[in-house]
């Protein structure tokens, strides 16, 4: 079975809009050095250039991120694809060489450049099309008399309501469900819990810790020698070698550690839903009381062991569930400090702690500060089935900055934050 292989990087993210420049270090393939912006915590570098080689694009983000190996971790590429309308195709291109659909802070950050460089007008709507060509569009709206950026996503759905956008993202005979798992003798699929599931695939891994290296092949402490198999082209210590150890080691503390147990028992898978093609499956962290007691840092490295083992999970056949990985987004909703009401006086604070795939940066594996498409997911499914939501919805992600989702009137999902620009 083949497996990509991760790059490390940090939770940052990189923004590339394309049109003319020239500069030393850039200008064989067309490309101008970078501004630098951030949304909800992401940070973004954008480029324009008009070259539209998907090979050149891939390479220029491989350089990217070896020169920023601290502040970056997605590559955004914007194309503008009519000189009258603000119309761009809009690419993503993560840190491990995977292309995701949609980014949905990188959109704002997107609007917030094209407004302060005068490529758009500042009343202009853009228009962004996805690698599969889904549209969406965004604009700059006024709130609390502040600039903010609003970003229509369109139609967002679970996999109960529309199973085509989720086709080759599940694997055979499993509907998105991590409350079930594992054929049984019967062919069906057995209801479990996430706490029963993430137990087994913790003992698999304890069990037999050789498996890690499957999963990141070719890879050996960097004090080991190794074959000439296991080299890089350049001859340097193969980098990934901090996943295989590192998860070994993190998989048995958790497993000595009571406080995990409870966690996991607190898990509740709410749903699989897409925004803009890119999937999200929701799990509530049901007992809120539990994140503050773990402190940061236990709490983050019980995320980090409880999306790893979703995300390679297989049935009993040895099938994977995610074929091509998964995000997940983990939330909780409380009521607000000291009986305060939120923005919307409903009284309740909902804060999510997004696993995105193709992150992979360092020790923090895929957590990362924010998640806008993962917000418009989780927001379309409170909205739709927790009566304490009506017309929109502040979400908290772990960056402490929040976004609001809402649906309007055709039931297509607004995505509203700010961005800023930065020196990096």
């Amino acid at each position: 079975m083949y497996y990509r292989i991760p790059i490390l990087n940090s939770e940052l993210k990189l923004l590339v809009i394309m049109t003319t420049g020239s500069t030393p270090e850039y200008e064989k393939k067309g490309f101008k050095p970078p501004e630098f912006y951030e949304a909800a915590g992401n940070r973004f570098a954008i480029f324009i250039n008009p070259n539209t080689n998907e090979k050149d694009i891939a390479d220029l983000a491989a350089k990217v991120f070896k020169q920023n190996p601290d502040t970056i971790d997605t590559v955004l590429v914007l194309v503008r694809l009519d000189a009258q309308v603000p119309t761009f195709k809009y690419l993503v291109i993560e840190r491990d060489g995977s292309w995701s659909e949609m980014c949905g802070n990188g959109a704002r950050a997107v609007a917030r450049f094209l407004y302060e460089s005068g490529l758009v007008e500042p009343d202009e709507p853009i228009i962004l099309n996805t690698k599969s060509n889904r549209q969406i569009i965004v604009q700059a709206v006024k709130r609390d008399g502040e600039t903010w950026y609003q970003v229509d996503m369109g139609q967002v759905s679970s996999v109960g309501e529309n199973q085509e956008p989720f086709q080759g993202l599940l694997g055979e005979g499993f509907d998105g469900d991590l409350e079930k798992f594992g054929l049984g003798v019967d062919g069906n699929l057995e209801k479990s819990g996430l706490e029963k599931l993430i137990l087994r695939e913790l003992n698999k891994y304890l069990g037999n810790p050789n498996l890690l290296r499957e999963l990141f092949p070719n890879v050996k402490k960097d004090d080991e020698p190794k074959e000439d198999g296991e080299q890089k082209k350049d001859g340097g210590p193969n980098p990934l070698s901090i996943y295989s150890h590192y998860f070994h080691e993190i998989l048995q503390w958790v497993n000595q550690e009571s406080e995990f147990r409870e966690f996991v028992q607190a898990l509740r898978y709410r749903g699989l839903y897409q925004a803009g093609g890119e999937p999200h499956t929701l799990i509530e962290i049901t007992n809120p009381e539990i994140v503050a007691s773990l402190g940061d840092v236990r709490f983050s490295v019980y995320l980090k062991v409880v999306s790893f083992l979703l995300r390679h999970t297989q049935d009993q056949q040895g099938k994977r569930l995610y074929p091509q990985s998964m995000n997940f987004m983990f939330y909780t909703v409380q009521p607000t400090p000291d009986g305060t009401t939120d923005t919307q006086g409903q009284g309740v604070e909902v804060k999510m702690y997004p696993a995105e795939r193709g992150v992979h940066n360092g020790p923090n594996y895929d957590q990362t500060g924010a998640c806008g498409t993962g917000s418009c997911c989780l927001g379309n499914y409170l909205l739709k089935h927790d009566p304490r939501f009506t017309n929109e919805i502040t979400i908290f992600n772990r960056s402490g900055i929040p976004l609001i989702v809402s649906l309007d009137e055709e039931g297509n999902t607004q995505l509203i934050g700010q961005a800023e620009r930065t020196n990096r």
